[in-house]
């Protein structure tokens, strides 16, 4: 693999393509490609080492050199952005890449990414995390202006009210909540 010709700590993580059993991209293991930062890494690409600022926990190998120095994933994290926002964390260390030589093969049920809109009554509950965590990592790790991250749960609102089958209200007040938590969430970060 090219990531065994890199030198030793120039990089953070390094991420194998994740694909579906049809061989076409997995949508829930897309990765952040971070193609202004392409050029600036070009001897990397020309190998398979595309540069991404985060991915997730399928296939990622963490270099400890800079894993004990920004100390384990956020356990309050776990089930929703515990990956992304642990391999956004690396990256402020070094540069992460997605390797296009190691491929794994991701034997999901299905090929796509529900969201509360799509969500089975009996899961609304659990996506609480999930937005709580988005707005974590937006205030943290991305320093995402917060009229952004309103107007894209806006649009999940949006969402649940015209493709939701029942518990509309339920869905958008989980949204909500969940943006409320996250404004106020200050988790621990555990080292060794």
């Amino acid at each position: 693999s090219a990531a065994m010709q890199l030198p030793e700590n120039t990089f953070s993580f390094l991420a194998s393509t994740v694909l579906w059993t049809d061989g076409k991209p997995c949508y829930m293991n897309k990765m952040s490609i971070e193609v202004e930062k392409i050029y600036d890494n070009l001897e990397c690409a020309k190998r398979g080492l595309i540069p991404v600022t985060s991915s997730s926990f399928v296939g990622c190998f963490v270099n400890l050199h800079y894993g004990r120095k920004v100390g384990l994933p956020i356990k309050e994290f776990f089930i929703y952005g515990d990956d992304s926002e642990y391999t956004l964390r690396l990256g402020e260390c070094a540069q992460g890449y997605m390797d296009t030589g190691s491929c794994i093969i991701h034997k999901m049920p299905n090929n796509s990414k529900l969201g509360i809109a799509e969500a089975l009554p009996e899961r609304i509950e659990r996506y609480i995390y999930d937005y709580r965590n988005q707005v974590y990592i937006s205030r943290f790790r991305k320093k995402e202006k917060r009229s952004r991250l309103i107007m894209r749960y806006a649009r999940e609102c949006i969402k649940v009210l015209v493709k939701a089958k029942g518990r509309k209200a339920k869905r958008i007040r989980i949204i909500i909540k969940g943006y409320c938590q996250g404004r106020k969430f200050e988790p621990v970060i555990e080292r060794e």
